[in-house]
C-alpha cells in the first residue's frame, strides 16, 4: 500500500475569524468533532449527526438507519471526554468512511477533558499532570491516525483560539500543553482578516511561517513554496477573488507522489 501524503495541521486565530469554515474545505468525507457547535453553520451539505455510543459510523454495517450513504460531512457533538474516546476507538479500527477529521476546537475539548479529570473538585496539582497526559495522548493519537495508512484517515485539522496574553500569540491550551503542542503537527497556521481597499470587504489569510508575534510553521516546506508564507484563503461567497483552501493544500502535498511516478492506492 502506498499512502497519500497527510496534512496534519493546527489552525489558530481569534474568535470569529472563520476557522470552522476553512476546516470545512478539507477533503471529505470529513468527520467534525464539534465541541462548540460551529460546524452547524458551515456550508458543506448534507450533514449527518453521528452518535458513536449507539451506532457505527455512517456507511458502515450497524450505522443509524438512513445513514447508509455517506454524507460529505458528519458531525459528532462532543460534550464529554467519553465521546472523544469512543470516536477514537472507531477511527483506529479503520471501520469508517472518513478521509479527514477536524477537532473543533482543541480549546473546548481540553475543557471537557478537565471536567473528566477533576470531577466536582477544584483542579489540584495532580489533576494538571493527568490533564497534560490525556491531552498529549489525544493529539498524538489524532496525528498517528493520519500517518497510519491502515486507518483510512489522511488529514487531521485541529482548531484552537489564539492566546494573545503571551509574548507570542500561541494556540490556546492550558498548562504545559501549550508549549509542547507545536511539535505534534506538521503545519501551524495563524489566521487573520484584512480589508480590501476602497471598502471591498474583508479577506482572510493564513500565515504558515514564523512571522511577527504569532506562532506558525510549515514542516513540509512544499506548502510555502507553492502558496507563499501568507496563504490567501478563498472566500466561498466570492470565489472570483481567488485564493486557496485546505483541499488545495492537500492536493499539493499529494503531488509529491504523482510527480515521482507513484500510484497511490
Amino acid at each position: 500500500m502506498t499512502q497519500l501524503s497527510s496534512l496534519v495541521a493546527l489552525i489558530h486565530s481569534e474568535s470569529g475569524v472563520g476557522k470552522s469554515q476553512v476546516a470545512d474545505t478539507i477533503p471529505g468525507p470529513r468527520l467534525i468533532l464539534d465541541a462548540e457547535g460551529g460546524s452547524e453553520y458551515t456550508p458543506s451539505w448534507p450533514k449527518y449527526i453521528w452518535n458513536p455510543h449507539r451506532f457505527a459510523p455512517p456507511g458502515v454495517q450497524g450505522c443509524e438507519p438512513g445513514q447508509e450513504q455517506v454524507a460529505p460531512t458528519t458531525r459528532v457533538i462532543v460534550q464529554d471526554w467519553n465521546t472523544w474516546e469512543r470516536v477514537h476507538t472507531w477511527l483506529a479500527s479503520g471501520h469508517h468512511p472518513f478521509v479527514s477529521v477536524v477537532l473543533d476546537s482543541l480549546t473546548e475539548i481540553q475543557k471537557r477533558c478537565r471536567d473528566n479529570v477533576r470531577g466536582t473538585e477544584q483542579m489540584q496539582l495532580q489533576h494538571w499532570g493527568e490533564l497534560l497526559i490525556l491531552m498529549e495522548a489525544a493529539v498524538r493519537q489524532l496525528r498517528d491516525l493520519a500517518k497510519n495508512p491502515y486507518t483510512g484517515l489522511q488529514n487531521v485539522i485541529i482548531l484552537a483560539l489564539t492566546d494573545m496574553n503571551k509574548e507570542r500569540g500561541r494556540p490556546l491550551a492550558q498548562g504545559a500543553l501549550q508549549m509542547v503542542l507545536p511539535g505534534f503537527v506538521d503545519v501551524i497556521g495563524y489566521m487573520q482578516t484584512g480589508q480590501y481597499p476602497e471598502g471591498g470587504g474583508l479577506y482572510r489569510t493564513m500565515t504558515i511561517q514564523p512571522y511577527g508575534q504569532f506562532v506558525a510553521k510549515d514542516r513540509t516546506d512544499l506548502l510555502t513554496q507553492t502558496f507563499g508564507p501568507h496563504v490567501h484563503i478563498r472566500d466561498i461567497h466570492q470565489p472570483q477573488l481567488g485564493g486557496y483552501n485546505l483541499a488545495d493544500m492537500v492536493q499539493v502535498l499529494d503531488s509529491r507522489y504523482t510527480n515521482r511516478g507513484g500510484t497511490p492506492a
